[in-house]
């Protein structure tokens, strides 16, 4: 029998909870730790101000940083047995993390579903783009295992003032580890095995870094359940080699998937859908500071893409190069100008476009197709006062293949109020370029298709001392010429720019240490919406949630030994369909350090604990499906140090 919990609980006690665990318990140090694996448990329960580059480019305090950025460290999400990037982007307020029927991983942002690039999301792993935007596909990079991960960086709102297309719904930065990680090897219940190891070496006397990193993973059952049989296969490798001011990076992943659905509750389209993808990402760029006023920054990225689906195929590349300059010669003035060239070519691509009950099925293929983007932004942060500083910035872009350029402008103010208060306030627009389907969907260039704009105005509040962190956060976006059919043709679906949405909610987030062997980090987000494209019978986006909600416990209550404890609260979905209930999610985790020898640590777990019916929905403009998440899982980690 299944334990099943009211939605409304999560709301009920978990502002209390948030309440006790700020105001109610002095914080304590964490102890001096000797060995290494005592450091890892105490960093697990310190709460640090931290730095990051992702929403200006230059390094600043994310606490004052222009927008709003999430900082998710390796060593915390590991401890909370969270497995994969996309598990831990369901940790980010306002973020929902989503399936469709191949497995494939996706987001939906502050309460809007997009069907394509996982949500209208940019990914980015060490800074190199991981995601060919105009494919339209989901981005298996965010199946990336946390052993590989430092941390993710995740703007929530547009990035497009400096990252251009797909930056938005979000952006998200994975940066991997540069130390030697252990070789691991894990166990998971109904059929599902994974290694990997990650090794780094470094020259004592010339500036040299080598990192490479392998891992690859199995599961029998394709992780979902309501298949007869199924299989995923996933491999990823990571290679990086810095000299100097130069470095080359390279990322690929290999995934080959396969399932048979029950017939009695199929998928949408066929039964047996699979999806085999390749695909090689590098870069080469060069960083330099040649005087304390001036630093550069060049590279040039190249990604080929190789995908044949149930459905669709895909088969091309993109190339991609561009320049930075930063200057910082006048006073309290930090200047950015950039520049980029980029071509998307498609060399073959298929895809079967949907049609109404008793016409014939229409399809969609053509080759030899290139976009060509040219654009140049412009970013100056100035300091007004010693508290005060403005952030203005501009970026134009212009596609070879769509009826309109883009202009993504972005004014913010950071306020340094008092010793722990901050204040933020911003608006940001974002684009995102029909993908070659869009374009193309009845075979012909769509001359007329623009690209979708969201406008975003976020408020925000930081409470920071020692030990604990609060922040709430406001947001208003305001989306136009959302794609979509606009019903022209009989025959299926011609892309125009009808629909329009709004978004507006509030964020609250929490991070305290209660003691020297106890933190808690929580979030709580509201989303209220209102969605315009051509769904059927709803004016919400059918497949996104109101409240989303966690609450994490970090504990060490013995020297070696370090628990984890997450309750994730997902409420109801706008769908009139059973399975669009809202679900509570409760993972345990326990980690084992220096388990018989130093070298040894093992992690063992419970996902769903309770095992809670839930379920990801497919939101398409003629049918909403729902596929249900894993069940409850034990598994079982044992990672070696050589």
């Amino acid at each position: 029998m299944k334990y099943s919990w009211p939605n409304t609980v999560f709301i009920l006690f978990a502002l209390p909870a948030l309440l006790l665990a700020f105001f109610g318990t002095s914080a304590g140090a964490a102890a001096g730790e000797v060995i290494t694996d005592e450091a890892e448990l105490a960093a697990l329960l310190s709460i640090v101000e931290e730095e990051t580059e992702l929403a200006t480019k230059s390094k600043m305090n994310s606490d004052f940083v222009p927008g709003i950025v999430t900082i998710l460290h390796g060593n915390d999400l590991e401890a909370q047995g969270i497995r994969t990037v996309w598990e831990a982007l369901s940790l980010v307020p306002g973020m929902q993390t989503r399936l469709n029927e191949t497995r494939s991983p996706g987001t939906v942002v502050r309460g809007i579903d997009f069907a394509f690039n996982s949500g209208n999301i940019k990914v980015l792993v060490n800074s190199v783009p991981v995601s060919q935007e105009f494919s339209g596909v989901e981005v298996t990079a965010l199946n990336l295992p946390i052993e590989f991960v430092d941390r993710i960086e995740v703007i929530r709102g547009p990035g497009s003032s400096i990252y251009g297309n797909a930056a938005y719904s979000g952006l998200i930065n994975v940066i991997t580890r540069e130390e030697t990680r252990p070789v691991f090897v894990r166990l998971e219940e109904h059929d599902a095995y994974g290694a990997g190891t990650l090794v780094s070496w470094a020259s004592q006397k010339k500036p040299v870094r080598l990192t490479l990193a392998l891992s690859g993973r199995q599961d029998d059952q394709a992780g979902l359940t309501g298949t007869k049989t199924g299989s995923d296969d996933q491999r990823f490798a990571l290679f990086s080699l810095s000299y100097g001011d130069f470095t080359v990076q390279a990322q690929g992943l290999k995934r080959d998937f396969s399932a048979e659905y029950d017939p009695n509750n199929p998928p949408p389209g066929p039964l047996t859908p699979f999806l085999n993808e390749d695909l090689w990402a590098t870069q080469i760029s060069h960083r330099r500071t040649w005087s304390p006023l001036l630093k550069t920054e060049g590279s040039v990225s190249f990604l080929s893409q190789d995908l044949s689906a149930t459905t669709s195929e895909y088969k091309g590349n993109s190339f991609e190069g561009r320049f930075d300059f930063t200057w910082t010669g006048w006073d309290h003035q930090t200047l950015l100008v950039g520049l980029s060239y980029g071509n998307s070519r498609t060399d073959e691509a298929f895809r079967a476009v949907p049609t109404p009950p008793g016409m014939p099925q229409n399809h969609a293929s053509f080759s030899g197709l290139n976009r060509r983007l040219w654009s140049v932004w412009l970013q100056d942060q100035i300091a007004v006062t010693e508290g005060l500083t403005l952030t203005a910035g501009l970026r134009f872009d212009r596609f070879s293949d769509v009826a309109d350029d883009s202009i993504a402008p972005r004014l913010a103010l950071v306020w340094h109020a008092a010793e722990n208060h901050i204040l933020k306030a911003q608006y940001a627009e974002g684009f995102h370029a029909p993908t070659f389907w869009e374009l193309y969907a009845d075979g012909e260039h769509n001359q007329e298709l623009e690209s979708e704009r969201i406008e975003t105005t976020e408020l925000s509040y930081t409470y920071r001392r020692p030990a604990s962190v609060a922040r709430v956060t406001l947001f208003d976006s305001r989306l136009r010429n959302m794609l979509g059919p606009d019903g022209r043709s009989p025959a299926g679906p011609v892309f125009g720019n009808p629909g329009y949405a709004t978004s507006r909610g509030v964020e609250m987030e929490l991070a305290r240490e209660l003691n020297d062997w106890l933190k808690v980090d929580a979030n709580l987000s509201y989303v209220s919406t209102e969605d315009f494209r051509p769904l059927p019978d709803y004016s919400e986006s059918p497949a996104a949630a109101d409240w989303l909600g966690n609450l994490s416990f970090l504990a060490k209550p013995m020297r070696d030994l370090a628990i984890g404890l997450r309750w994730h609260y997902v409420s109801d979905r706008v769908a009139n369909i059973p399975e669009a209930a809202g679900y509570n999610m409760v993972d345990l985790t326990f980690s084992w350090f220096s388990l018989f020898s130093s070298r040894i640590t093992l992690r063992a777990g419970v996902k769903n604990l309770f095992d809670e019916d839930s379920y990801s929905l497919i939101s398409r403009p003629n049918i909403i499906h729902p596929l249900s998440f894993s069940e409850r899982t034990i598994w079982l980690q044992l990672s070696f140090k050589p």
